[in-house]
């Protein structure tokens, strides 16, 4: 094989690796093909998050319009003092929890 035949072929084969390399850097690499793919679901994903939280924004929003200003919704007002005061209203129903078992009977006065 003459000298500069074997020049070529190193190169061709130099090259064509390089290629490869890049070729399988383009598909699996950290800004690839599938990394990207990735990277759409995760922002339809945290888009879907920003339109709930946005929707919940405008609910506290509303909310709040109603408690503040010249027409003040008074159910709402009565709901959060109550709330905030741990006060009830004679003709409000309350319900408890169902009491847990104690651990220790005797307690109780049980023998």
């Amino acid at each position: 094989m003459p000298r500069n035949q074997f020049l070529d072929w190193v190169f061709v084969t130099v090259l064509l690796s390089g290629l490869a390399f890049l070729a399988v850097d383009v598909l699996f690499g950290d800004l690839g093909v599938d990394e990207t793919s990735g990277l759409k679901a995760e922002r339809r994903a945290l888009q879907a998050e920003i339109r709930a939280l946005e929707a919940e924004r405008a609910r506290l929003e509303a909310r709040t319009k109603a408690l503040i200003g010249p027409a003040i919704d008074r159910d709402l007002l009565d709901e959060q003092l109550r709330a905030r005061l741990g006060v009830g209203r004679a003709d409000d129903a309350l319900l408890q929890p169902p009491s847990a078992p104690q651990a220790f009977p005797e307690e109780r006065g049980a023998p």
